[in-house]
């Protein structure tokens, strides 16, 4: 509903754009007033905004003084220039302002709040035929016409500066997205939001973390987060981390093109129905694996809990491990070899040994990866001996020690074994839920072939025998 402090903010800001038109029109420079009409019109703005409580920011003072309220944002010379107001209505080609133009900049200044959107732009290409929904998220391939409703003012787009990167303004890039009616926009866009999130995060938090193991769990090829957006639809487009893909050049002779640059995870439509296939098996058991801690009396919910955690912080690793990847798990640059190793481990660790402080780090999470995932006797030797190499790798490399001859031929296949072994892990934990401990489950099947049968091996393999053929074994030599 429209209130008399809504009806003066689109009043002046007609004024405005009728004014700035008229004089530009005359060829004159912009109006000598303009200043004074836009501090009218961002005092109708914060009176409009109060109404609603859209985007009520508190300053705090000095004591005594009480704390300062602000609501809604500011108009300013730059934000014109940002937005393509100035450059739509001094168009020679639109002799008429738009009749949207009043009511969108009204609600980019005034509000009332929209729901939120995020966004997460993969390497994939991945080709989908339909939206498909994964973890609470959608994953889809969109187009650039799906950008424009979201792009601030979309009356004035072509005007404006563009808040996209240049892979997803081509299309065809493969987004996680949902909306968030709790996401607060900004209410100063004039930095870009990128900065803020790199000065201030300590520590990487990704909404879409779930979808995201899913789709890991469920690709040949490791799939990561090309830029993470948060949007208020039709208003704000902030790219909040990342770059974007960029674009490649192809085709030949007289015909050229470009493309996005796509990571190594493009799979042919069968592999991708085969993709779809396995998220479809592995799904319900991350979804009930994370609907554990509300399900759970109060006894046992800290240890759900912590495992949920577990599960999230470790993902995150994944990710940052899965960036310095190619094809196959290897990994793309030499010199990140002993990173990865070291953080693969890590992530391990963190999975397998809640209590770190106990010590004998290295036997006990060679020990519980081996007894997990190992599909037999000489397996699980393997898979014990290449995670024992692991951390002697990573304490040499910690401690300022040379690495021998054979540590660096070791790492030139070790990381991309020890990236399978994570993967197949994370899987089978997801399998056997929230309330499986390896700490006891896993210490008491290494004494009883039996323990390992019924409370790990057997569940395991039962959920794996439903996924595709190809995807019974996330290790780099079974893939293509």
């Amino acid at each position: 509903m429209e209130t008399d402090a809504h009806r003066a903010l689109t009043d002046a800001i007609r004024d405005l754009l009728t004014s700035v038109k008229h004089h530009r029109a005359a060829r004159d420079d912009l109006p000598r007033d303009l200043t004074d009409r836009l501090q009218r019109i961002n005092s109708h703005a914060a009176a409009a905004a109060a109404t609603t409580g859209y985007l009520r920011t508190v300053h705090p003072e000095d004591p005594p003084a009480p704390a300062r309220e602000t609501f809604g944002r500011r108009l300013t010379l730059r934000t014109l220039h940002m937005l393509g107001i100035l450059g739509l209505v001094t168009d020679p080609s639109r002799p008429a302002i738009p009749d949207q133009v009043v009511p969108e900049l009204s609600g980019y200044l005034a509000g009332p709040a929209v729901p939120g959107e995020r966004m997460y732009v993969t390497d994939a290409n991945l080709p989908l035929t339909a939206a498909r929904e994964i973890a609470g998220w959608t994953l889809t391939r969109i187009g650039r016409g799906d950008l424009d409703p979201l792009t601030p003012l979309p009356s004035t787009l072509r005007h404006a500066d563009n808040p996209w990167d240049e892979a997803l303004r081509h299309g065809g890039c493969v987004v996680l997205r949902r909306t968030d009616p709790g996401l607060r926009p900004r209410t100063n866009t004039m930095m870009p939001a990128t900065l803020g999130t790199d000065l201030t995060e300590t520590v990487v938090s990704i909404a879409a973390w779930a979808p995201l193991l899913l789709i890991n769990l469920a690709a040949c090829d490791r799939v990561v987060v090309a830029a993470e957006y948060e949007i208020e639809p039709g208003r704000v487009v902030d790219r909040i981390r990342g770059t974007g893909l960029g674009l490649l050049e192809n085709g030949d002779g007289d015909t050229l093109g470009e493309h996005p640059a796509w990571g190594p995870f493009q799979p042919r439509p069968d592999e991708a129905d085969e993709f779809l296939d396995a998220v479809t098996v592995l799904e319900p058991y991350l979804q009930e694996f994370l609907a554990w801690p509300a399900l759970t009396k109060k006894q046992g919910r800290d240890t759900v809990q912590a495992a949920e955690g577990r599960l999230r912080q470790s993902t995150h690793r994944l990710l940052a491990i899965s960036a310095l990847l190619g094809v196959n798990g290897d990994v793309i640059q030499p010199r990140d070899r002993p990173e990865v190793t070291a953080w693969t481990v890590s992530a391990l660790e963190h999975l397998l040994v809640p209590d770190w402080n106990t010590g004998e780090l290295a036997r006990k999470v060679a020990q519980r990866t081996a007894v997990l995932i190992g599909a037999g006797d000489d397996d699980r030797v393997a898979v014990h001996r290449d995670v024992k190499k692991a951390y002697t790798i990573r304490s040499n490399v910690a401690h300022g020690s040379p690495l021998t001859p054979h540590q660096l031929e070791e790492l030139a296949v070790l990381p991309s074994r020890l990236y399978g072994y994570l993967r197949e892990v994370f899987r089978a934990l997801i399998i056997l839920g929230p309330r499986f401990t390896a700490e006891r489950e896993c210490d008491t099947a290494l004494l009883s072939r039996a323990v390992r049968h019924e409370r790990i091996r057997g569940p395991v393999q039962e959920a794996i025998a439903r996924l595709p053929p190809p995807l019974h074994s996330l290790r780099a030599d079974t893939y293509r």
